[in-house]
């Protein structure tokens, strides 16, 4: 057994010349619903994740093993079809939608009272869940692939929540299937897990994507 398959196993993830690699493997990952939405066909292809959306949303959350100050982050996916934007501006209300938003958990002050955990609904309360020794998060920093060229570089707090941060960071290439997201230099705050957003279903829109490699730096 080689010393990477070793901390493979025993850490969840390798590590390799790009830094930590987190698994593409289902057991590794945990699957949400969201109330009232369908859900999106998640499953393993060929190591990687696929990820069907038919007018559907939901997320996928990897938990890191401990609280981790990253630098940079890699990713490298593939899309099949696009968002349904039928000449919308991208984000508005219908057309609140993006291809991929790869999420990061910011460790914080923030926590949920007693009378807040029995009215939030399940992800809400999973999002506050991932805290460690008596800690809170801060927000999310979503880096999302967009399909409209004209948010492309901005960066808003979402409308449903101010912990929700989105950073419009990469237009995706329709004369290719592949993409990648990738950021240096991130805040320097320690960083809970990494949070998936996959949706259709504010724009009846149908595509997949495989997640093929996510990794960071610390």
């Amino acid at each position: 057994m080689t010393i990477t398959m070793f901390l493979y196993l025993i850490l969840g993830t390798s590590i390799s010349a790009d830094g930590h690699q987190v698994p593409m493997v289902l057991k590794k990952w945990e699957s949400l619903e969201y109330k009232n939405i369908p859900a999106n066909k998640v499953s393993e292809l060929n190591g990687s994740i696929l990820i069907d959306v038919n007018h559907s949303a939901s997320p996928l959350i990897y938990t890191l093993k401990k609280p981790t100050t990253m630098k940079s982050f890699r990713l490298k996916g593939q899309i099949k079809g696009d968002i349904n934007l039928s000449g919308r501006s991208q984000g508005e209300e219908g057309a609140d939608d993006f291809l991929f938003r790869l999420g990061l958990v910011y460790e914080g002050g923030e926590t949920l009272s007693f009378f807040q955990r029995l009215a939030a609904p399940n992800w809400v309360k999973k999002l506050y869940s991932l805290k460690r020794n008596g800690s809170g998060i801060s927000n999310i920093h979503f880096y999302n692939l967009i399909s409209d060229p004209a948010i492309l570089g901005k960066k808003r707090e979402h409308p449903l929540s101010d912990l929700l941060i989105e950073h419009f960071s990469v237009l995706y290439d329709k004369s290719t299937s592949s993409f990648r997201l990738e950021k240096d230099q991130l805040p320097d705050t320690r960083v809970l897990a990494f949070w998936i957003s996959v949706d259709g279903d504010d724009t009846r829109s149908k595509f997949s994507v495989v997640l093929k490699e996510l990794s960071y730096k610390e």
